[in-house]
């Protein structure tokens, strides 16, 4: 039975876990590509990772597929994004800023601010992978604002994660205690605590590195 709603094609397509056969059923389905499933696609294919990275793999190639159907800003978008974090989740950080770079320009030719954000973060948490330091803090600085005029609390938290991991790769471990506490922050405001048990972990880190041992 072909699929009567974007729901019913995701919850068909997932089932298939190979290229080839995801685009058999997308032509068999003769389901339209559209901007809600552009978008809940790359949800999904957010929310396999890492636990499902091969089922990750292929959904994001079957939405560059979509996306190009499509061949909006915003869709294409999201589909390079979500490459982008496939490829970070396999460790080929060259690969992935290449895709989050275009995706970062699509979302800024669409107007998407928020996601022009959270793709910055992902860029910063990248570079900083890659050894690229100085283009990791510029990053994360653009994401900040960027995520503070949308108000994006949850991807707040991780901005600031990720420069204070950056503070503490560069001994400036004091300023990476500030932006942890803005982490925390953050991260109990939206529910997100697993961050900020991870956050508590590089604080003790942190503070260890400082000799402040009682706290």
């Amino acid at each position: 039975m072909k699929p009567s709603s974007v729901q019913e094609f995701l919850d068909a397509l997932v089932q298939v876990r190979d290229v080839a056969g995801q685009r058999a059923f997308v032509a068999a389905s003769g389901f339209p590509p559209t901007a809600e499933l552009v978008e809940k696609l790359s949800a999904l294919i957010r929310e396999r990772l890492p636990k499902d990275r091969q089922l990750a793999e292929v959904l994001a190639e079957t939405n560059l597929v979509l996306a190009a159907e499509l061949g909006t800003p915003l869709a294409t978008g999201f589909a390079h994004q979500c490459q982008g974090y496939v490829f970070m989740n396999m460790r080929k950080g060259v690969e992935a800023q290449s895709f989050l770079e275009q995706a970062g320009d699509l979302f800024a030719e669409a107007g998407a601010d928020r996601e022009l954000g959270r793709t910055l973060v992902a860029q910063s948490e990248n570079l900083m992978s890659l050894g690229q330091f100085d283009r990791a803090q510029e990053f994360a600085e653009k994401a900040k604002r960027l995520l503070e005029e949308a108000d994006d609390i949850e991807y707040l938290s991780r901005v600031h994660v990720a420069l204070g991991n950056l503070l503490y790769r560069l001994n400036r471990f004091n300023d990476c205690l500030v932006e942890y506490g803005l982490a925390q922050v953050a991260a109990e405001g939206t529910g997100q605590y697993i961050v900020v048990a991870a956050v508590e972990i590089n604080r003790a880190e942190a503070l260890t590195q400082l000799n402040r041992f009682d706290e």
